[in-house]
């Protein structure tokens, strides 16, 4: 593991000795064009830094504490406190996911609007953190062990029961409110 350089929401970001490895071989393959091995591998990065600190940041919001933050070339991780409730651990999926939309969304929707007039360079930076993001957060999404989308999607269950059951003592909060009257 590479040490830390830098911290995001109070926890230390450490990366994978495959970054460098990888980002070295990226330059070395591309010598006629080393910005643009550089903006593609910066963008890359961003997105799974992006993707990881939205975790962070659900588990700070729900008071766990972040431990660290690990980024490799394939995939990232949020090391932070073990959740009280199944549905908090769902929240914190969900997280990374939204961090990468609010990325994402704009820079698509700059692309579309810029169309074919668009500078070699901004258009890196719309592919690969617009379009090729989305695909990143769809994948992530996946119901399958390991994505996000193990956890995430069991929130949609949780909230149709919640909303069932202010649906229910509403109605009975009404029907105690008419007898009372």
């Amino acid at each position: 593991m590479v040490t830390k350089w830098f911290r995001i929401l109070g926890a230390p970001v450490h990366f994978h000795w495959s970054v460098v490895v990888v980002g070295t071989a990226l330059f070395v393959g591309a010598i006629q064009t080393p910005f643009l091995a550089f903006e593609w591998l910066a963008t890359y990065l961003a997105i799974i830094l992006v993707h990881e600190a939205g975790h962070a940041y659900f588990a700070k919001r729900l008071g766990y504490r972040t431990h660290a933050i690990y980024l490799s070339f394939i995939h990232g991780l949020c090391v932070y406190d073990a959740p009280y409730y199944e549905n908090e651990a769902d929240q914190v999926a969900w997280g990374g996911v939204l961090a990468q939309l609010t990325l994402a969304l704009p820079l698509v929707g700059l692309s579309w609007i810029l169309g074919d007039n668009q500078h070699p360079a901004v258009r890196v930076l719309t592919t690969n953190l617009g379009y090729y993001n989305l695909f990143i957060a769809g994948f992530n999404l996946l119901p399958a062990k390991g994505f996000d989308g193990e956890k995430a999607w069991r929130l949609i269950p949780f909230y149709i029961k919640e909303l069932r059951a202010c649906t229910a003592a509403k109605h009975v909060t009404k029907r105690i409110i008419r007898r009372v009257k």
